[in-house]
């Protein structure tokens, strides 16, 4: 009797949790079908979604005309330089927390974007196995390094696309 109810009981959690995983891999934006809710995040002292999508160009300049003008401009160019050195990335918006992200079919979530006021930084997850010579990565944290660009050029487009051609390398 004890067990019967045990594997009831584990039957009925097994089946919630299994709605709630449902729930967040299905689409939540009628407009974007490929828009998935992740988890809620604290944006400006409220919660919101924090939608992840596979943005078209047009919902990517939507998302990046809360920026000035600089870091725009140089969103595009990274953007264009992510795009050669991965050609089969998938690309994602973060509303959450205001990024492009760029995953590679095989390598996972290598890189991101986040526009500042006047550069943009470029984020690789596993920043801190990539060698950086030249010291251009900054941060401290565990995992994530980043480099910051605040103009761009022919230098700045090879050097990222050196670190993301390491990035991906990182098994």
């Amino acid at each position: 009797m004890a067990a019967t109810v045990v594997v009831v009981v584990v039957t009925v959690v097994v089946k919630e949790v299994s709605a709630v995983l449902d729930t967040h891999a299905t689409p939540t934006n009628r407009k974007n079908p490929n828009s998935v809710l992740i988890r809620p995040a604290m944006i400006r002292g409220e919660w919101q979604e924090n939608r992840v999508s596979m943005p078209d160009d047009n919902e990517v300049a939507e998302f990046l005309s809360q920026f000035d003008d600089v870091a725009i401009d140089l969103a595009w160019d990274v953007r264009m330089s992510i795009f050669k050195a991965m050609p089969r990335c998938e690309k994602r918006i973060y509303r959450g927390w205001n990024g492009l992200g760029y995953h590679d079919p095989d390598a996972g979530y290598v890189c991101a974007i986040f526009p500042t006021k006047d550069a943009v930084r470029v984020a690789f997850e596993h920043g801190y196995l990539l060698p950086d010579p030249r010291g251009l990565l900054t941060g401290d944290g565990k995992r994530v390094r980043y480099f910051e660009i605040s103009k761009w050029n022919e230098r700045i487009a090879e050097h990222l696309s050196d670190l993301i051609e390491q990035a991906l390398a990182v098994d």
